[in-house]
Order: C-alpha cells, then structure tokens, then sequence
C-alpha cells in the first residue's frame, strides 16, 4: 500500500480513506501518518498484520478509525489518546494486547470497540489488567533496544563490508 506517494500537496490529501473488504496483506505503512486531512480510515475486514504504527497519532482530524477484523498484534497507541475529535474508534476482532489507554476519547468508547482481542485489558473491559503488567515505560525501552540493536546491526555489516572490501583490493593489487 504504497499509494499515498501520490498525494504530496496538501490540497491533494483524501479526507476519506475506506480500504475496508479488499483483502490487503501486509502492515499498515508508517506513511499513513502523512494524511493528516484525513477525517476517516477504514481499514477493517483485511488481513493486515503487524503493530497499530505510531504515525496514526499524526492524524489530528480524525474522527473515524475503524482497524477491526485484522490481524493486527501489540498494544494500542496510547498517543492515539491525543485525536481528539474521534467519535467512532474500533480495533475489534484483532491480536492485540495489553491495557487499553484510558486517558482520552478512548476511554469513552464502548467495549465492542475492544471485542475480540483476548488479551487486551483494562477498566472498561471485562478483563481487567494484571496489577504488575508493564508500564508504558517499557515498550519504549523495547524500541530503543531494537533501534539500538538495528544501527549495530548496520555497523557490523558495514565494517565487515569495508574490511572485505580492503582486503579485496589489498589482493587484487599485490596481483600487480
């Protein structure tokens, strides 16, 4: 889903994005957040995996986000608290996880909005959270880690590459 390339002028951004039915496989692209005209994205009844990306929260006008009926993992975005004009939020019938925020609009939505995700937790749930479940804190020590992790990854590559690369040379010119 790499169709929003195409709207780079502001005047040009949808207000209504419904991909609903289409059976589309894969994440939902970080680039999404780029929409920010947009006042509804329905996504529902595909196949789409992954985590909620953070980038949704870049959408301030939002006033519909309907993810439901994917296969959609992790915890929802508690910056998803900051879009204030949602008045139609539902993520149900996904893998998600964990509490659901409960600071902002989310928490004034009804449970169906959550129905389906076994492992979602919280105050307006029937399933309420276990008391030593990781703080919001720890997620982003995760992130850190893996985006620490990435740039040695990066680093090692890049250093074995150069090596090989000087070495290559170092023998290809001895040949001479």
């Amino acid at each position: 889903m790499t169709f929003w390339h195409q709207y780079r002028q502001a005047s040009a951004f949808p207000e209504v994005l419904d991909l609903s039915n289409n059976n589309f496989t894969g994440r939902i692209p970080g680039d999404i957040g780029q929409l920010e005209a947009l006042n509804t994205l329905n996504l529902s009844f595909n196949r789409l995996d992954g985590e909620i990306p953070h980038s949704l929260c870049n959408l301030t006008n939002l006033q519909v986000l309907d993810l439901s009926s994917n296969l959609l993992t992790g915890e929802i975005p508690a910056a998803l608290k900051n879009l204030h004009f949602l008045s139609k939020f539902n993520v149900s019938n996904n893998d998600l996880e964990g509490p659901v925020p409960t600071e902002g609009q989310l928490s004034t939505f009804p449970n169906s909005s959550f129905d389906g995700n076994p492992k979602l937790c919280g105050s307006m749930l029937s399933h309420q959270c276990n008391p030593n479940y990781p703080t919001e804190a720890a997620p982003t020590s995760i992130m850190i880690t893996r985006d620490c992790s990435e740039k040695i990854i990066f680093a090692v590559a890049f250093a074995v590459s150069f090596g090989l690369g000087v070495l290559y040379e170092q023998l290809v010119l001895s040949t001479f």
